[in-house]
């Protein structure tokens, strides 16, 4: 998260008895073959078999592109494998945007960040803010979604710096379901959120002052994916009760490298 300071500007269907059903043309019962009974190996079907992957964003074995603070993909290279790409896209409901809210701040959407406090890694920023003058919780959000060329399993990832500043951005991530959680920093609580069927969001227990993303670790998530899927999607907004009138509104979350299971 950033703090820079600013100024704003029909009816039932019978059922045919047991005796019509099995009865044959003209009335003559039919010839029913029952199939030999089959071992289980006969019966199940083989998994296709899978290789682990890491995705690191700005690693040697990553293509990435960014054609603007909108899109964005990262190739990824496996020795003995076919490529697979994620795709980032984002779409805005309300008055939240990409980037910083002050054109001077730039965008960091989908840039990268390279040592995140209590990563043993860097990761890709999400960034967005609100331009609505009065907090409009939810209703200003941003969905940031990670879409996969193909199916995986056992995605695995961590969501860094989610953080609370009084009068300037409190952040509210509710993650797309089938997730489970494997690990979070004491300060990070969930609570179920009736706009949304009550699926769980994450937040700061409290205001830790906007500490940055470098230097501040207890704002921590790790989640897990059993899959399969072919995406996964982040939504973003901004829970501060109210704005002040001489701060930014920008919030800033990291995601860290992807692991991940995958057919090569």
């Amino acid at each position: 998260m950033s703090n820079t300071t600013g100024y704003r500007s029909g009816s039932p269907v019978s059922t045919p008895g047991w005796r019509r059903v099995f009865r044959g043309a003209n009335g003559t019962p039919p010839v029913v073959s029952i199939p030999k009974p089959r071992s289980h190996g006969e019966w199940s079907t083989p998994r296709p078999a899978t290789t682990s992957g890491k995705l690191d964003w700005d690693g040697a074995d990553v293509v990435y592109s960014r054609p603007n603070g909108g899109r964005a993909a990262a190739t990824y290279s496996k020795p003995g494998a076919a490529p697979l790409t994620v795709t980032l896209g984002c779409a805005y409901t309300g008055n939240m945007s990409p980037g910083a809210e002050f054109v001077a701040n730039g965008n960091s959407n989908f840039t990268f960040r390279s040592q995140v406090a209590g990563l043993d890694t860097g990761g890709v920023c999400l960034e967005q803010s609100t331009t609505s003058w009065d907090a409009e919780g939810s209703q200003d959000r941003g969905i940031y979604t990670f879409t996969f060329s193909r199916t995986v399993t056992n995605l695995s990832f961590t969501i860094a710096d989610i953080e609370g500043h009084v009068g300037d951005s409190w952040d509210a991530v509710l993650p797309s379901p089938g997730y489970a959680v494997v690990s979070k920093t004491p300060d990070i609580v969930e609570q179920p959120d009736p706009n949304f069927g009550d699926a769980l969001v994450f937040s700061h227990s409290g205001s830790d002052n906007a500490v940055s993303e470098e230097t501040g670790s207890g704002g921590n998530l790790t989640l897990s994916y059993a899959g399969p899927l072919t995406f996964v999607s982040l939504m973003l907004w901004n829970g501060a009760e109210s704005f002040a009138g001489t701060v930014d509104t920008d919030q800033r979350l990291v995601v860290s490298d992807l692991t991940f299971d995958f057919a090569p």
